[in-house]
This record gives structure tokens, sequence and C-alpha cells, in this order.
């Protein structure tokens, strides 16, 4: 298990990147960067490093996708995650997120699992095969969550719950004006009370 970091050559990079490598270590995780210049619109540079990534891996099962941001929670470890994995392909998932600050739709489906209608925040997420080749030729049309949302054919997504990440909230967002990092905390809690969980 390899998770493939997006990051640009910027000083707010280095900014997320302290701390990042150290928490990466603590929980023996392996881990590649792919960086890349920040584009005038921001958010294409994150859709396009994603589409590098899957071309990089479009042999492999599936590609782990990271942002630079990622927080892991107490409920992360890679046995945890390989475990939510085999469960997301024995369910046909085609993206499976482990954290979002805003979901919809959402379905438990096992015990660590729920199905969803879409989701935001791609701080770790895992891309299966079967949407590669979707997103490849998938237009850059908005934010990179809306695409694995919105695009068609329609993908199956899931989402881990409790999420096994966050996004940190002392570093400024890249892409948008206002931070929207605290809403993970919200939005499980939403998800824990409507599912009864």
């Amino acid at each position: 298990m390899i998770l493939n970091i997006a990051t640009t050559n910027s000083s707010m990079s280095l900014q997320r990147h302290t701390g990042l490598f150290q928490m990466l270590k603590s929980h023996a995780v392996p881990y590649r960067m792919y960086t890349t210049e920040v584009t005038p619109l921001k958010f294409d540079s994150l859709y396009n490093t994603a589409k590098k990534i899957i071309q990089d891996h479009i042999e492999d099962p599936y590609v782990i996708f990271a942002e630079d941001d990622l927080v892991l929670t107490e409920a992360f470890s890679i046995e945890k995650m390989e475990t939510c994995i085999g469960q997301a392909v024995a369910l046909n998932i085609d993206v499976l997120a482990t954290g979002a600050f805003l979901s919809y739709e959402e379905v438990a489906v096992t015990d660590s699992m729920l199905k969803i209608g879409g989701f935001r925040g791609t701080q770790l997420i895992v891309i299966f095969k079967s949407a590669y080749q979707i997103l490849l030729d998938s237009p850059t049309y908005n934010h990179f969550e809306d695409t694995i949302s919105k695009c068609q054919p329609k993908l199956q997504i899931g989402l881990t719950f409790p999420f096994l990440s966050k996004q940190r909230e002392d570093v400024p967002s890249m892409i948008v004006a206002k931070n929207h990092n605290y809403l993970f905390h919200e939005n499980e809690e939403q998800i824990k009370r409507r599912l009864n969980l």
C-alpha cells in the first residue's frame, strides 16, 4: 500500500509538509510525492495530478491518492485501510473516500463502510481500476470530487466510517478562499446521528 501524495512547488505546500512525513512514518505508511505547478484555476492542478497518478498505475487494481494536507485519524491503520479496500472490491465500489466534509445519500453497507451518492474532500481516496478510464476521460470542469460524484457513467462511491482521514485545520486551503476543514468533524457527527451509528 503506497500513498501517492499530490503537492505543489509552492510555499503553501511546504507549510503543509510540516508534520506530514512524521505522521506517515508513525503509521509506517509508504508514500510517493507528485509535485506540480499551481495553475490559475487552482482546482485543475489537483485533478491533473490525480490523472497522472492513475496513468502511472494504469495496470494496478487500485491506486491510493492523497492530498498534502491529509490527517490520519485515530481510526486509521494500514490493516483497517486494507480491510476497507477488500470490502470495497467485494461491493464493486469504484472510488472509496476515507473522509468527507460533505456527503449525501449515505447507506450503511458494512460495519465500516457506507455507500454514498457523492462527497467533497479528497484528502485520502482509493480509486479502483473500474474508474480509471472514466476519470481520465472526464473533463476538468470543477473540483476533483465533483467530477467523481457527478461524472457519467455514474461511479459507485464508498465512504469509510468512522473516517480514516480528515483535513488539517491549521493550514489554509489552496483551492478555495474559505477552509472547510472543520466540516469533516461536523459531517461525521451528522452521519452518525442520521444513521444511528
